[in-house]
């Protein structure tokens, strides 16, 4: 397997101060990022599982907004989105992976 790019996918999406992103290997074998941002507050917890293209800086607006009002956010890559594992060389092939696999 040929090593996983896990930078972000553009530059225009700034890390909020304590958002980690980390990856983890699925049941398939696959390279998976997720990341969280903890509230110092905690009332409740999000978990998201982003649609088809998304990639977890997309949110990192929302977990901010999230945070601020006690809620822990914790958000999850599909397989060949973002900086997760492709399934196909060509990068513009969608993956076909139903959201089971995540839950």
């Amino acid at each position: 397997m040929s090593e996983l790019n896990l930078t972000p996918p553009s530059t225009e999406f700034q890390k909020p101060k304590g958002f980690e992103i980390s990856k983890y290997i699925n049941e398939d074998g696959h390279i998976i990022r997720y990341g969280h941002l903890k509230s110092k507050d905690e009332q409740a917890v999000l978990i998201l599982l982003g649609g088809q293209t998304q990639f977890i800086e997309m949110d990192f607006e929302n977990a901010v907004d999230l945070v601020d009002i006690g809620i822990s956010f914790y958000t999850v890559e599909r397989v060949g989105d973002g900086g997760s594992q492709r399934l196909y060389k060509d990068p513009q092939k969608p993956p076909a992976v139903s959201h089971d696999t995540y839950v």
